[in-house]
């Protein structure tokens, strides 16, 4: 019978991975602390002896007051089903932990802690959170032999006639040294057929239809919502989005078919915002969108939509983007043609814009072909007249007004007092759009960090910006030049999407990783020649560009990784398998004719037309090589035949020369060992008569130093074990058989001394 002391350490690994998981999933890092520091102190206590169950009345109470609060939290919180319930299953876990009294709450301990990684796993895809639940996985399949065990031996020790208070570890085997490697090898056994099937069954029988059916219970992203790409922003969406660092896209770009390598910067367009001010609910001043949304479109997979007309300049987009919760689809500016992996119903904008009816809750894939050009069409909405943008916002139009923002001519006169004049379109517009770009680039600095902002009060957030501040974020930056430029009378309008440059590349899988940190707002303005972007945003104070070295080489193995992984496992499904089936059988396809066709020309090498003169030049060759391999025959069946006579002689030095030959053979390297003992009794003049059996022999070597003397016996008694036994020892065992005997020789060779 064995005291199973590996569960309970086992057990308490588990329970931190599982809640480590969950936090990891649903990025809960308080409730993480609280549930680690319950469970260290409980493997604590236990460890010490001074673990004690709490009652029962207490465990139901703690319970009920859970399931209440489970119930508010679905009733009243925003937070996801799925959170909620994972929080249950974590309380639950603590309770369960510290009521343990019989192998029925262990066994509920284990389903708990299984059923909150499922709920974990329906929370995130991370690559991270993929290698916890394989660590996990494994750990659990461990626990739960260990469990099985640990019962079967309870059940024996309450049939021992030794009452369970008098069982001590002395009356108990303590776990063997056998006991942990049998039970690694069974894990390993039991996990490998698992990982097999699982494997099969991933492969054959992809997510289908069902995959999204547990969609709405998952969470939205806790760390940074884009809410900021919407119809509607107010002041700091954008600020707010900038401060995480979460994946949100992956993008490779051709230009032409040549693909870029990150000598490009990418301005990923996707809304734009064309009014400002207070809107009808509440006292935010924000930008809202006043383009018409146009009747949504039905797309289908892989066949192309055509949104756009067609461009010689062709900018081909491939994104996989990660759920956003949002309606908005990022691309380069002119689409022209959309090409999605899986259908949906999307909007296309005449500013440009691509909206799906839904928010996106999964990751979408999807290609998308662009001009690169705004075009030159009409605004699509009637455009507000100056004079009401005057009015109402009268401190940003009076410092557009000045000569050193909006720029002057030759003469010295204003650019802003001639356009305002003028009352139209002009050469003019791109003038002062590029000297307004260039004031606030200059004379402006870059920061998140707006302790003032508290003091606004009613006051508009860009006035402030103007003259107060003189620093912000490129929401301000953009706003105020968008403003000014619509005070002044130009169409312009502002665009919120995400700006990468080189930094962004991986040279890995070739593509940009777009990051949350990487949104961006600019400033679209149109002229005569058509709508052209301006970016404001200062480089002042901005953040510098990451330097390439040995960390930056490393988050991008990180990144390339979590993109494989996601392509590869998570995005896995019936189209995928068509696609791993198709390149299967083209391979084998491809191998086959290639074999029948190499095969073809080795036959036409060797028999038709060049048979004769390769037999001329390779005759020496080939008599070489023959007698090489007459060599290598004769030299193995002269080891062949040399190591049956040296175990013929070891039989008859043993005694089992009259035995049948394969058995003798086989006892003959089974008890080298013994041979080798014998001989080196021999060689210290010590040799068994031939009317001695074995025992007697080494019972007659007393006289042996007593280590000396108790090896021999061990190495005889384990004599009988091999030959009349039936025991086989390993190779391994026969190494350190050897090694024994030779410790015996230094033994028997050191001097003695007189006691």
């Amino acid at each position: 019978m064995y005291d199973i002391r590996q569960f309970k350490p086992a057990l308490f690994v588990l329970l931190l991975l599982g809640i480590s998981g969950f936090a990891m999933a649903g990025q809960l890092l308080g409730l993480w602390l609280v549930a680690v520091a319950f469970i260290l102190l409980n493997a604590w206590l236990v460890a010490i002896g001074r673990f004690r169950p709490m009652s029962r009345l207490l465990a139901n109470l703690i319970t009920i007051g859970a399931v209440l609060y489970v119930a508010r939290e679905l009733m009243i919180s925003q937070t996801a089903p799925v959170v909620v319930v994972g929080q249950f299953l974590v309380f639950l876990q603590l309770v369960k932990l510290w009521e343990l009294r019989a192998n029925r709450d262990y066994a509920q301990l284990l389903i708990l802690s299984l059923l909150l990684m499922v709920a974990a796993s329906m929370n995130t895809a991370s690559l991270w959170f993929g290698l916890l639940l394989v660590t996990y996985l494994f750990l659990s399949l461990y626990c739960c032999l260990l469990f099985h065990l640990k019962s079967e031996t309870d059940l024996a020790k309450a049939a021992m006639p030794v009452p369970a208070e008098k069982i001590s570890p002395g009356t108990l085997r303590q776990d063997q040294r056998y006991l942990p490697r049998s039970m690694r090898r069974l894990t390993g056994l039991v996990a490998m057929v698992a990982i097999g099937a699982a494997v099969l069954v991933f492969l054959l029988f992809p997510r289908g239809t069902g995959a999204g059916f547990l969609g709405p219970m998952q969470p939205l992203r806790t760390a940074a919502p884009l809410t900021g790409f919407s119809d509607q922003v107010t002041f700091q969406d954008v600020a707010r989005i900038t401060q995480s660092h979460e994946t949100i896209a992956f993008v490779k770009v051709w230009h032409n078919e040549q693909l870029i390598e990150g000598t490009q910067t990418l301005y990923l367009r996707g809304l734009t915002l064309d009014r400002y001010g207070k809107q009808e609910r509440g006292d935010m001043w924000s930008w809202t969108r006043t383009v018409p949304a146009p009747s949504p479109v039905q797309t289908r997979p892989t066949e192309p939509l055509e949104i756009g007309t067609g461009a010689t300049d062709r900018w081909r987009q491939q994104v996989a983007l990660w759920p956003t919760h949002t309606d908005v689809l990022f691309a380069l500016a002119g689409p022209v043609e959309f090409i999605p992996r899986q259908p949906m119903k999307i909007r296309h904008s005449a500013d440009g814009a691509l909206q799906t009816i839904l928010p996106l809750n999964e990751r979408v894939d999807y290609e998308v072909v662009s001009s690169d050009d705004l075009g030159n069409a009409d605004h699509p909405v009637e455009f507000r007249a100056p004079q009401l943008l005057r009015m109402e916002f009268d401190p940003v139009y009076k410092f557009a007004r000045r000569p050193e923002v909006s720029g002057t001519d030759e003469n010295g006169r204003s650019l802003a007092d001639e356009r305002v004049t003028a009352g139209k379109m002009s050469d003019l517009d791109g003038q002062i759009a590029a000297n307004i770009e260039q004031y606030l680039r200059a004379h402006f600095a870059y920061t998140l960090d707006l302790t003032d902002e508290s003091k606004l009060g009613d006051r508009n957030p860009i006035e402030a910006f103007l003259y107060d501040w003189k620093k912000g974020h490129c929401e301000l930056f953009a706003g105020a030049m968008t403003l000014m430029c619509q005070s002044l009378g130009l169409e312009a309008r502002m665009v919120i999407g995400f700006k990468c440059d080189g930094a962004n590349f991986n040279t890995l899988n070739d593509q940009y990783t777009v990051h949350d940190s990487d949104a961006h707002a600019w400033v679209e303005v149109r002229t005569p020649d058509g709508w052209k972007t301006y970016d404001p945003t200062s480089a002042i104070d901005a953040p510098a560009a990451p330097k390439t070295g040995l960390w930056t080489r490393a988050k991008h193995l990180v990144e390339y990784l979590e993109y494989t992984y996601a392509n590869a496992v998570i995005a896995y499904d019936a189209q995928n398998q068509n696609s791993v089936v198709a390149s299967v059988e083209a391979g084998l396809t491809s191998t086959a004719s290639r074999g029948s066709t190499a095969w073809a020309e080795l036959q036409d090498f060797l028999f038709v037309e060049h048979i004769v003169g390769f037999w001329n030049a390779s005759a020496a060759i080939l008599t070489g090589f023959m007698l090489l391999m007459i060599l290598v025959l004769a030299g193995a069946l002269g080891w062949f035949l040399w190591e049956r006579w040296r175990l013929r002689r070891r039989a008859a030095r043993i005694g089992i020369e009259t035995l049948p030959e394969p058995e003798r053979f086989r006892l003959a390297r089974q008890l080298r060992f013994y041979d080798e003992l014998l001989r080196l009794l021999r060689r210290h003049r010590i040799t068994r008569p031939a009317h001695c059996t074995p025992l007697e022999f080494s019972q007659s070597l007393a006289f042996l130093p007593a280590d000396a003397y108790d090896t021999i016996q061990r190495l005889t008694t384990l004599f009988y074990k091999v030959r009349y036994g039936g025991a086989e020892l390993p190779t391994a065992r026969q190494r350190q058989l050897a090694s024994v005997v030779d410790r015996l020789n230094d033994e028997l060779a050191r001097p003695q001394t007189e006691p």
